[in-house]
């Protein structure tokens, strides 16, 4: 049964903000490296933005900005602003520095942005575009998504640590995503939460994510 609790809201609020604070502290040489060295590369590559964003949707069906660092070619990541954009591998859009980013799922990290807003969590379903949503609602899951629109969308989650989240699979498989992340919002408490995010975390080290 779903969890809605008060005390559950504020241990995933302070969940997510110990662990931007404990990182930023302990390595705090090689975060600012980070923070210094990956836009200035991506600025270098083709002298465009560092950051761009893409339109999801959150807690109760609200819509909110997602962060990322720019993998792509200034004009492919225009065009993908406010859709639902799978790439593959050997994609030519993706910039050098953008491959390594995305085998890493560095590309990710400004969502810490989103975390701080509260508009995200560490752990969570992945947040998808309004017009994936709406195209499964229209094939009758529309249970299992508002289910899974009852908590903050997540970096890592239930279906990532599974291996099924992969940029350029089928839309046909996007219904056993939401079965995972339903068996997730029944299911959250702190012992979860870590073990999700520690196996998502290794997956993303093995680049099998």
């Amino acid at each position: 049964m779903y969890k809605n609790s008060r005390k559950l809201l504020i241990y995933k609020r302070f969940f997510d903000i110990s662990i931007i604070v404990f990182f930023h502290i302990m390595f705090f040489p090689i975060v600012i490296l980070f923070w210094i060295c990956i836009p200035l590369l991506i600025w270098i590559g083709d002298y465009g933005p560092v950051f761009y964003y893409q339109m999801r949707v959150g807690k109760h069906g609200e819509l909110f900005k997602v962060f990322k660092f720019r993998t792509m070619s200034v004009q492919n990541e225009e065009d993908s602003v406010n859709a639902s954009v799978f790439t593959l591998p050997d994609d030519v859009r993706v910039t050098s520095i953008g491959k390594i980013l995305r085998t890493f799922r560095l590309d990710e990290v400004p969502q810490l942005f989103n975390i701080l807003r509260g508009e995200m969590s560490f752990v969570g379903p992945r947040p998808q575009p309004k017009e994936t949503l709406d195209y499964y609602r229209s094939k009758g899951w529309g249970g299992l998504i508002d289910i899974r629109l009852r908590v903050l969308p997540g970096i890592a989650g239930l279906a990532q640590s599974k291996g099924v989240f992969k940029k350029g699979e089928s839309l046909t498989e996007g219904p056993n995503k939401f079965r995972y992340d339903a068996l997730y919002v029944t299911n959250q408490n702190l012992f979860f939460d870590i073990v999700l995010l520690f196996k998502c975390t290794i997956l993303v080290i093995a680049r099998r994510l």
